[in-house]
């Protein structure tokens, strides 16, 4: 590992044997954790296609799988969703590193943050970045923000596992709230599906297997 790309998209690329060594290592480890976790939700949907052509659509309980695997996907999401933010955030460090829009170690907290912010929104997809705040990171349950409903608070820790033929999603449906007349703003995405798109800004020589639908 000496030369490393930070974003393929912008071109920034350094060579880590002669700065940010420890931030190159953890953008590795995050990377190699993404396509692992890509990889075996992509083998459940190429199974799951096979074996279940017939149904087209399912959510809050997925005939077919069995509970523990249900669990393994859920947490697969959970897993993804703060990993790809953690990833982006620290190449909107090293981004801002070396384009001297910050300095290392910058001890000015808000700088370095806001920086970091600005890139996540532009890289990760809202749906992915509602959806790791209000579930993944913490349940919106647990530590509800001053936007948050009913339907927020109560959906962020209802199954939200989905199969929508060929991939498996969460927050695959709308959860409204009678007692405060609230609607969930969390969006509907597919892991797969947002690894691929995201592929050509910072993992364009990795690819999943192809999914074949099976009639």
């Amino acid at each position: 590992m000496s030369e490393i790309v930070v974003d393929y998209c912008e071109n920034i690329v350094f060579d880590s044997e002669k700065i940010m060594l420890h931030e190159a290592q953890s953008l590795w480890d995050l990377r190699i954790g993404l396509h692992f976790l890509a990889q075996q939700v992509r083998a459940f949907e190429i199974e799951y296609a096979k074996n279940h052509s017939d149904i087209t659509a399912a959510c809050v309980g997925i005939p077919g799988l069995e509970p523990q695997q249900l669990s393994l996907l859920t947490c697969m999401f959970h897993w993804f969703a703060n990993m790809l933010v953690n990833h982006a955030r620290l190449c909107g460090y090293m981004r801002g590193v070396l384009t001297h829009k910050i300095e290392p170690r910058e001890i000015s907290k808000n700088k370095t943050k806001v920086f970091c912010n600005e890139y996540v929104k532009s890289c990760v997809p809202e749906e992915l970045r509602i959806w790791r705040h209000k579930v993944a990171a913490h349940f919106a349950i647990t530590d509800p923000r001053s936007g948050d409903g009913i339907a927020n608070t109560d959906f962020s820790v209802t199954p939200q596992l989905a199969w929508q033929r060929p991939y498996f999603m969460v927050a695959g449906f709308r959860m409204k709230s009678h007692i405060d007349n609230s609607e969930s703003t969390l969006k509907p995405w597919k892991l797969t599906e947002i690894f691929e798109r995201l592929a050509y800004r910072w993992w364009p020589d990795v690819n999943l297997p192809e999914l074949k639908l099976t009639k």
